[in-house]
């Protein structure tokens, strides 16, 4: 029973941190304040991670399996391509929107000339393959060149709302926490996305 037991504690630490990192980014976190959101001492953080860094790397590592599970949904034959578009923007943006921080944190990175994480670069590697597949699909658009300007054109329309949710809301009156406006903008990003294969 006791492993069980530190089992839940070790994963309460690390869904905390999870939050505060997603939402706020690294510089926020410190053991003392884990400790009082997961409700355990600053030891038992300690016993389980041993310092701020590990519990930083895990909980990233944590992120990164979250988003991967999104991505092999672009795959799947079994569901039709449009289907699996708007499954997929769905749940990325879902993911964005519950933690910000991860991606407001690579921005900040690139901005500063560092390298980014090396699981969320190859995260964005094999999700933007299979995007550009399922779009050439989508679009029978088969230029290459094209596809990854349709498909970066098609994040980043995505990625801006959640990195600049303030601004974006102040000068285009689009709040994407609100089910109802993240659903009319993918709408809308698939809809002129299907408009153009069928000009092609």
């Amino acid at each position: 029973m006791r492993p069980e037991k530190e089992h839940s504690t070790k994963d309460l630490i690390l869904s905390e941190t999870l939050k505060i990192l997603g939402t706020e980014g690294p510089e926020k976190i410190t053991i003392r304040r884990i400790a009082q959101k997961s409700g355990v001492n600053v030891a038992s953080v300690n016993y389980h991670f041993g310092s701020k860094e590990v519990l930083i790397g895990e909980a990233m590592k944590l992120f990164g399996i979250k988003m991967k599970d999104i991505f092999p949904k672009l795959k799947d034959s079994s569901v039709l391509p449009e289907t699996r578009l708007r499954v997929f923007l769905e749940e990325f943006s879902a993911m964005l929107i519950t933690y910000p921080g991860f991606m407001k944190g690579q921005v900040k990175q690139l901005a500063e000339g560092q390298r980014p994480d090396k699981r969320a670069l190859e995260n964005m590697k094999f999700g933007k393959e299979h995007l550009c597949l399922l779009i050439e699909q989508l679009t029978g658009v088969n230029d290459n060149s094209i596809i990854e300007k349709i498909t970066f054109q098609l994040m980043a329309g995505i990625i801006l709302p959640v990195l600049h949710n303030n601004f974006v809301g102040q000068i285009y009156n689009i709040d994407i926490s609100q089910p109802e406006e993240l659903k009319a903008l993918i709408d809308i990003s698939i809809e002129k996305l299907l408009a153009y294969g069928r000009r092609k």
